[in-house]
């Protein structure tokens, strides 16, 4: 008979769902980290922790409302977000707030380190740092390369 699923099978699960392969990535510093970029449902399992207010602003608000003017609980719950992010796509090495002897605190990584992962993880750069939002603008509509006709579908 087989057994129940306890919760951290469960989350464990979940957690190997939610990345793609982990790469390895040079930073700006030279640094160079295993990371893996989220899959769209670890935004989903992990909306939670984006701050309410921030949230608002960020899905469809009116271009004439006023400008976003962060409260001070908005700051520190943005910061513990992004923390939360880097902890989670970063493999090696483990990067946690209160680390381990073999893990290091988000405090010795770079601004430009943090917010090159930051990019990666939201799909903005590739692994190799190459900005993806210029590529995207570059791409223009597929081509077709195979030589074949179109198929018309009949209205029978």
């Amino acid at each position: 008979m087989k057994q129940v699923s306890t919760v951290d099978d469960v989350k464990r699960k979940a957690e190997e769902n939610a990345f793609e392969l982990d790469e390895t990535v040079e930073l700006p510093s030279g640094l160079v980290f295993q990371i893996r970029r989220p899959k769209p449902i670890w935004w989903i399992l992990n909306r939670a922790i984006v701050p309410a207010s921030l949230l608002g602003k960020l899905e469809g608000s009116p271009i004439d409302q006023a400008p976003y003017d962060p409260t001070p609980e908005d700051l520190v719950a943005s910061a513990n977000m992004m923390t939360n992010l880097i902890e989670s796509v970063v493999v090696s090495p483990k990067i946690r707030r209160n680390p381990k002897e073999d893990e290091v605190s988000p405090n010795y990584i770079s601004q430009d380190d943090l917010m090159f992962i930051l990019k990666y993880a939201g799909g903005e750069v590739s692994a190799q740092g190459q900005n993806l939002g210029d590529f995207r603008k570059q791409s223009g509509p597929a081509v077709d390369s195979t030589g074949s006709k179109a198929v018309e579908l009949s209205s029978k």
